[in-house]
């Protein structure tokens, strides 16, 4: 779990403060729920003693349950419309008789008052509870799609930048499921084509515009998952307030056919005294049930085990060093952009695994514009010793001269500008024969591309 908090933390750059906010109205959240509890208390508590009041829990919210003492509320403060209205009957507040600090304090507020001032609390704290659950999710949705993206993107950028020693080590299927994850689609797709296709890329340094390209897709794809975020946002609140609603029914009808009064919806008539406190508490026991913080936590937890998991293969991946794309030699390169083409292998040896040698003292030299043919059984290092001239492959021992200069002096997108490779498997990207044809040259006119697949 540390691990997976390390990774989190040191690739939220930009995103860190979005976090605290999302964290901050959790806590408002959470505490609003908390206080929307306390009407669910106080109903029950009233009608079975009209001294236990709120007031005595809370006694600043003695003023503001003067406003409920009036008789459009509790008509049994002014029984009849030529007397005065009149205040409801004082009493005592609970208190611990044996406690030698306790006073004996009095409370003047009607029954009916108290409801209606705890069904509104209910409301307003169900109220605030659904905005802040709908930010929060929100955030929670565009937190997540903002960090998707750009590992993604950033992984993808990375993976272009390997040797293809590395890459073909490594099992194409595990590593565009590392890139993907859990999407399918476009995203799947351009991501599968390239990875297939890292040679030609390499071959034509393509690696910035592929990767722009794949952001593209996985842009757009962010855009997708914020609307779902944003529906699911929009859900999660909606059945809070449902279950809001439905408390406030019980508690509300509950409350009032308790104390004393029959009510009655159309052909529904509801006897007074029918209902008490323990009926009552049985309803909200039933409502309660509507929630499943368990298994919530469960599902976290799941959630959690394997975002670790899928931290680790991602990780593993950006540990691995890139090639090194300029020269050794410090400073900018000052040498020719354009190469004559004379290629010269002097005792090389090279291997894909340790200690097990593919080619070893290989002497070669061609000269510039001059047409050979290496001829020889299949898997007896053909294609092996052509990707040796672009530095597809690192040489253990000897060296490879381009115009006399170690090729491992130029820097690559120099030396790969300069050759051209026919492979053996052709690729077709998505997009038109157009730009497959000027892949290598994006900018290139239609007369070039029309001469370029005529010489093919």
């Amino acid at each position: 779990m540390f691990a997976l908090v390390k990774f989190l933390f040191s690739n939220m750059k930009g995103l860190r403060r979005l976090v605290v906010l999302a964290m901050v109205l959790t806590v408002l959240q959470v505490s609003s729920d908390i206080l929307g509890a306390f009407p669910l208390k106080f109903i029950p508590s009233k009608v079975q003693n009209a001294g236990n009041d709120p007031a005595c829990l809370f006694p600043f919210l003695n003023p503001i349950e003067s406003w409920f003492d009036i008789p459009q509320i509790d008509h049994d403060l002014q029984p009849e419309p030529n007397l005065a209205p009149s205040l409801p009957p004082e009493a005592q507040c609970p208190f611990d008789a044996n406690d030698p600090n306790g006073k004996i304090v009095t409370v003047q507020h009607s029954p009916i008052g108290v409801i209606v001032f705890s069904l509104i609390l209910l409301v307003l704290f169900g109220l605030l509870s659904a905005l802040l659950a709908f930010t929060v999710l929100y955030l929670a949705a565009n937190i997540g799609q903002q960090l998707t993206a750009r590992l993604r993107n950033q992984l993808f950028d990375h993976l272009q930048r390997l040797s293809l020693d590395w890459h073909g080590k490594q099992q194409k299927g595990d590593l565009v499921q590392r890139v993907t994850g859990n999407i399918t689609g476009q995203v799947a797709h351009v991501a599968t084509e390239d990875i297939n296709a890292l040679t030609l890329i390499k071959v034509f340094t393509r690696e910035e515009r592929e990767a722009m390209r794949f952001g593209g897709y996985v842009d757009r794809d962010k855009r997708a998952r914020l609307r779902a975020g944003w529906l699911q946002a929009q859900f999660t609140p909606l059945v809070t307030l449902l279950v809001i609603l439905g408390t406030t029914a019980v508690i509300g009808v509950g409350g009032y056919v308790a104390s004393g009064n029959d009510f009655a919806l159309g052909s529904l008539v509801i006897a007074a005294d029918s209902i008490d406190t323990g009926t009552l508490i049985l309803f909200l026991t039933f409502l309660k049930l509507l929630y499943q913080p368990m298994r919530d936590l469960s599902k976290l937890a799941t959630l959690a085990s394997t975002a670790s998991s899928g931290a680790e293969r991602i990780q593993e991946v950006f540990d691995q060093a890139p090639e090194l794309k300029d020269s050794p030699i410090p400073g900018p390169y000052g040498g020719p952009q354009r190469l004559r083409g004379e290629i010269t292998f002097e005792n090389v040896v090279m291997g894909y695994l340790p200690g097990t040698p593919v080619l070893q003292g290989i002497n070669l030299h061609v000269s510039p514009g001059k047409k050979i043919g290496l001829v020889g059984l299949s898997g007896g290092g053909k294609t092996t010793l052509v990707k040796l001239i672009p530095r597809f492959y690192p040489i253990w021992r000897g060296s490879i001269k381009i115009d006399g200069v170690d090729s491992r002096l130029y820097p690559l997108d120099v030396l790969r500008n300069n050759i051209s490779m026919v492979l053996q498997d052709s690729v077709l990207f998505e997009g038109t024969i157009r730009e497959n044809l000027a892949f290598g040259r994006p900018m290139a006119g239609m007369e070039e591309i029309v001469a370029a697949a005529k010489k093919a």
